[in-house]
């Protein structure tokens, strides 16, 4: 599918915008995923969308991005990096597609959005997908960090806290305390349009709780870092 990520989609979700008069517009928010692909990465980035725009896995081993506006006005660009944490990926390549990320947003990336699956088992993939972006961002990409769990209609909400109470692996504990402890459950099953925009409006409190702490994570502070890390 040649090598160029796609275009923001400028035409979806824009419910609301007619209502928002003289207004001052919200700032755009851009919003990373990251992860596995096995973990539902595309479904989640369509969820979030509100409309099926990502493709199949495996069409496109580039980034892609798209936008959607959210009833409030608030637009978000959502960018998926499908199949970069395999381990059958190269560092370099993954290197690569961050460096396409960052140029695909100017205004630098506001969330990263780490997806895993509930129902899957913990593997070694998933800790060298941690590993990677800590290796490749630096630590501080944990200030931005969310970690989203796929397959949420498996659980009730008090069962959801149940378990990282009781039963949580400490692998996603590990990812917790990295993120200090931004999570969501979403459930990308359901139909209910009430339950998808509440899990997207989850997303958002913690995006805009990040927001006020600290600046978008943008292309110079990436080539800071890794200006840094040549000469350690």
């Amino acid at each position: 599918m040649g090598s160029s990520a796609s275009k923001p989609d400028k035409n979806i979700n824009i419910a609301g915008d007619q209502n928002m008069g003289t207004s001052v517009p919200k700032p755009v928010k851009n919003i990373v995923l990251v992860g596995r692909s096995i973990n539902g990465i595309r479904t989640t980035g369509n969820t979030i969308l509100g409309q099926k725009k990502f493709t199949s896995e495996g069409a496109f081993m580039h980034s892609q991005m798209y936008s959607t506006t959210t009833p409030d006005g608030q637009m978000i660009n959502v960018i998926k990096t499908p199949g970069m944490f395999d381990l059958s990926v190269s560092e370099d390549f993954i290197s690569k597609e961050i460096i396409n990320c960052l140029t695909l947003v100017e205004e630098g990336i506001d969330a990263v959005l780490f997806v895993l699956s509930i129902r899957n088992r913990i593997s070694q993939e998933e800790e060298y997908a941690l590993n990677t972006l800590q290796r490749i961002f630096g630590s501080k990409i944990f200030e931005y960090m969310i970690l989203l769990l796929t397959n949420g209609e498996k659980f009730e909400a008090f069962e959801f806290e149940d378990y990282f109470r009781e039963h949580c692996p400490e692998f996603l504990m590990k990812v917790l305390r990295f993120c200090n402890g931004r999570k969501v459950l979403f459930n990308n099953m359901t139909n209910d349009e009430g339950v998808k925009a509440e899990q997207v409006n989850q997303i958002m409190v913690h995006v805009a709780a990040i927001s006020k702490k600290i600046n978008p994570y943008t292309n110079d502070m990436y080539r800071h870092i890794k200006v840094r890390f040549f000469f350690l």
